[in-house]
């Protein structure tokens, strides 16, 4: 039998190695997939240790059932952080983290969500059951607000396009967010009235959109349409669109706290999640006249304000002071007021999750698989290789899934197979060399090249070492990253 009728890589759980939270929003369908194809880990499964500077590591699991009984103490009345930093390094699975979350708290009574914390319980059934309890007293969906901070975006701008976004998703009427904002109204009505009468100069300002874009955009709060449109206004009346709304971020979401949340309001909370919220603090501090900095000030009072309905959930590479190190004085100081703000937020390392996740990327036909590692007496082979592991790597013990037998046997010696443990080990160790999704490539790759071989006329167990996985994949990327 070839290697490929034995094994598969799972592509639908790869999405190309980058689940991008913007889909939540843009692509609810690949959405929904990549939630259900999640991959969690329990605090038992990596022994979430302290590392040297005293972070703490937290994994999967945990942070979402934390992050749901925050919300639950909120809708008791008690007291608890509303801010929270999640660190990883970059490729490490945030962003696919922050799509299941969002999808999770906005469609609680789903069957989606059932599936989600069925895939939560499997790894820890005590967590499961406190997500199940949590989740049970959430009558109504959670409002989802989802920033990825890869946009280059006016972070007011934006927030405002994506609080109108989930309420028309919602089927839920966004009147009181358009009240805040009559500037927009008053240029639909223009456009109404005076697009045909005055076509040459919207197709002079605007020639590639017709009037039934431009009013989309408006509705939308496009804020280059706007200015566009505002152009005109002004060449035709000799005054600008008057403004006299209330557009602050604080505003925004005291409305949506006041209109939109609580009881017989179509809304439990709202949770806030900033994907790249570092990325994002690079280009306010580059430049802050297009990023609305000043927005970051507002949010953080909104949330102080409303913290019995509001969670704030960002996703950085490294401690946000590290930031402030990437800066000019300049710069840094434009930021500096903001960023300390959010140093009394829950700040939490994310532990890895690679083993697992190759145990699941690599399908396997069960049964011809226990026929081929019973015929090699493959558990004599593994307990072998767990002894030297031991003695060879002692860091080894410091991970329940490498110090116990049977997790070792179960997820690495069997459910990475046919990488050799110690293979496994090396490409879950290479943080600093490569990303997380570049590791997947390689698996995949792996597998394709070594698809023909005849699995069952061998002299030994096919396991594919170490060193074959450094000369045909890990090398380049190792003399890049000493580069």
């Amino acid at each position: 039998m070839k290697l490929q009728n034995l094994v598969k890589f799972n592509q639908q759980g790869f999405f190309e190695g980058a689940v991008q939270l913007g889909w939540f929003q843009n692509r609810v369908d690949q959405a929904n997939i990549a939630a259900s194809t999640f991959i969690f880990h329990g605090p038992q499964y990596h022994g979430a240790l302290n590392d040297q500077e005293q972070h703490t590591l937290k994994d999967t699991a945990s942070i979402v059932v934390e992050l749901i009984e925050s919300v639950a103490k909120a809708q008791q009345g008690r007291e608890d952080n509303p801010y929270w930093l999640a660190t990883a390094g970059y490729g490490a699975g945030k962003s696919h983290l922050a799509v299941t979350i969002a999808t999770l708290l906005s469609k609680p009574k789903t069957p989606l969500a059932s599936f989600i914390l069925e895939n939560l319980a499997r790894v820890d059934a005590q967590l499961g059951l406190r997500a199940q309890q949590s989740i049970a007293n959430l009558t109504k969906p959670s409002l989802v607000i989802a920033l990825d901070g890869m946009g280059n975006f006016h972070l007011g701008n934006e927030l405002n396009r994506v609080v109108l976004r989930q309420l028309e998703i919602h089927k839920v009427n966004d009147q009181a967010i358009r009240d805040l904002s009559p500037r927009f109204t008053i240029a639909q009505k223009f456009v109404e009235k005076n697009y045909h009468l005055q076509l040459d100069k919207f197709k002079n300002l605007l020639g590639q959109y017709d009037q039934a874009v431009i009013l989309k955009s408006l509705s939308d709060h496009d804020e280059e349409i706007y200015s566009a449109v505002d152009q005109i206004f002004l060449d035709s009346t000799g005054s600008v669109i008057p403004v006299d709304g209330q557009e602050s971020a604080q505003d925004l979401l005291q409305t949506l706290c006041n209109e939109y949340c609580g009881e017989n309001k179509p809304f439990e909370n709202i949770i806030i999640l900033f994907d790249e919220f570092g990325r994002y603090l690079e280009y306010a501090a580059d430049r802050p006249d297009l990023a609305g900095d000043s927005t970051l000030q507002q949010i953080f009072q909104g949330i102080q304000d409303n913290s019995d309905k509001i969670r704030f959930l960002g996703f950085i590479q490294y401690e946000l002071k590290t930031y402030l190190k990437r800066f000019n004085a300049k710069n840094a100081r434009q930021l500096q007021r903001y960023i300390t703000r959010f140093d009394t937020a829950n700040k939490v390392h994310l532990s890895s999750n690679l083993e697992t996740i190759f145990a699941n990327i690599i399908q396997k036909d069960e049964s011809e698989l226990s026929t081929l590692l019973s015929k090699y007496s493959s558990d004599d082979i593994f307990h072998q290789t767990w002894l030297r592991l031991s003695q060879y790597i002692p860091k080894s013990k410091l991970y329940p899934v490498w110090s116990n037998e049977k997790l070792f046997n179960q997820i690495i010696a069997k459910g990475c197979w046919p990488l050799h443990p110690f293979a496994t080990w090396l490409l879950t160790r290479q943080e600093n060399t490569v990303q997380s999704r570049s590791a997947l490539t390689f698996i995949k790759d792996l597998l394709q090249k070594n698809a023909e071989l005849d699995v069952f006329n061998t002299s030994h167990l096919l396991q594919i070492s170490a060193a074959d996985l450094v000369q045909d994949y890990l090398l380049d990327e190792m003399l890049a990253a000493e580069h």
